[in-house]
């Protein structure tokens, strides 16, 4: 499946970094679709194994109308448990959608009109039903799907508004390339291509390191898919119904670092001789750096020395929580007398995202609190410089992820280390 490791690759290579619900932090790349020909095999990602017995119930769950997690736990799914209310209801999400939308069984539909109008444009189903929306335990990230007939074929797009590129694409591609095969086979055409079109395409921090392992890995022939018998409707499908030859993935890869709520990052720039400051001024201009600090930390508690507070030339940092370290209580109204009661006071102002963002002094203090590092690297030597980032135990520390956020003038690489 080269298209999804292309759509990969796109994100990462042209992402930006993004804040996002769950705090973890993302790069997120806004448009994009790949498309995969039916002919080609099903499209089961090989360079990691999918749990596709999962797939299948979901999407008979789907097409139920269900929307109470009994039937998935009954079958050892158990992949919405975790947005479920205590008696197994996550509210008007995807299967009331699809099989009463106002009133319309938008499926039943469908299907009477490829078979009544095959040439309509109009083949479309919705599960993004506004007034529906605040009563979803989770609102449709895959928003709407088409169907369009051209040459003997049936071919099926869909729309989804958010796609976690790493953990949730590959599994969509596979349910919406199944429902395709499904809507081919009980109205008599052979499956064309599946295509999907993706809003906010993004690869959550923590699961870098695992998608660099799997675009290392070389994709594998795709899996037949068959189904055994001549099923008569879309509604009449059972698991035992469809039979997977073929799939041969690559073994699970290591297990991904977790964000968590509270975790402590340092955000530097340094040189390659560790410079960090020279006389109380960044001694480089690299606004992509700034951009990228710019986009990590609001919303968050930034911890600074004085001295670095002082040379910030608007103060303070907008939407951020400022914490001084200072004795000196007139410095700020918001003043920690140590690094670790500025962590304190961070936590107990109830913020998820807490950094550390210098001087020198901060930086070493914090350095055996820290969960995590965001490294730029700046490609020159500082002369003169005053003050420098701390060495710390690399072996200690992995990189997860980096990104290059200038060529030269200087270069920079953005890494992010997680212990």
């Amino acid at each position: 499946m080269q298209q999804y490791h292309d759509a990969l690759r796109t994100v990462l290579e042209h992402g930006i970094p993004s804040s996002d619900r769950t705090g973890t932090g993302t790069i997120s790349h806004f448009g994009l679709q790949s498309r995969y020909p039916l002919a080609d095999g099903f499209p089961l990602v090989t360079t990691k194994k999918l749990h596709v017995k999962s797939i299948i119930h979901e999407l008979l769950w789907f097409l139920k109308g269900d929307t109470n997690i009994r039937y998935l736990k009954e079958n050892g799914v158990s992949i919405w448990d975790e947005w479920a209310d205590e008696n197994g209801d996550l509210g008007p999400v995807y299967g009331r959608q699809w099989r009463d939308f106002g009133g319309v069984d938008q499926i039943a539909t469908l299907v009477e009109m490829i078979r009544k109008s095959p040439d309509s444009r109009r083949l479309i189903v919705s599960a993004w039903n506004p007034p529906d929306v605040p009563h979803m335990a989770l609102p449709p990230c895959h928003t709407m799907w088409q169907v369009r007939i051209l040459g003997g074929k049936l071919h099926l797009q869909l729309y989804q508004r958010s796609a976690d590129m790493f953990l949730g694409v590959p599994f969509n591609i596979a349910s919406y390339a199944l429902l395709a095969v499904m809507l081919a086979h009980v109205t008599g055409y052979e499956p064309g291509d599946f295509i999907h079109s993706i809003g906010d395409a993004h690869i959550y921090s923590n699961h870098m390191e695992q998608v660099q392992t799997q675009l290392a890995r070389a994709p594998r022939p795709l899996p037949a898919l068959r189904i055994t018998r001549q099923v008569p409707s879309i509604f009449d499908f059972r698991y035992e119904d469809f039979e997977i030859t073929g799939y041969d993935p690559h073994p699970p890869s290591r297990r991904p670092w977790r964000y968590e709520r509270g975790m402590i990052t340092l955000i530097v720039a340094r040189a390659r001789n560790g410079a960090i400051g020279k006389g109380n001024t960044i001694p480089w201009h690299a606004p992509e750096d700034l951009a990228a600090f710019q986009r990590e930390t609001t919303g968050g508690a930034v911890i600074m020395g004085r001295r670095t507070w002082e040379s910030l030339p608007f103060k303070p940092l907008k939407n951020r929580l400022n914490i001084v370290v200072s004795r000196d209580a007139a410095v700020w109204e918001t003043v920690a007398p140590t690094p670790e009661a500025a962590v304190q006071m961070a936590q107990a102002a109830g913020h998820a995202r807490i950094y550390g963002i210098g001087g020198s002094s901060v930086y070493a203090a914090l350095m055996p609190l820290a969960h995590r590092l965001l490294v730029t690297e700046v490609d020159m030597d500082v002369d003169g410089a005053d003050a420098f980032f701390p060495a710390f135990d690399e072996g200690a520390w992995r990189v997860i992820w980096e990104r290059r956020l200038r060529e030269d003038g200087p270069g920079c690489v953005l890494r992010e280390w997680v212990r």
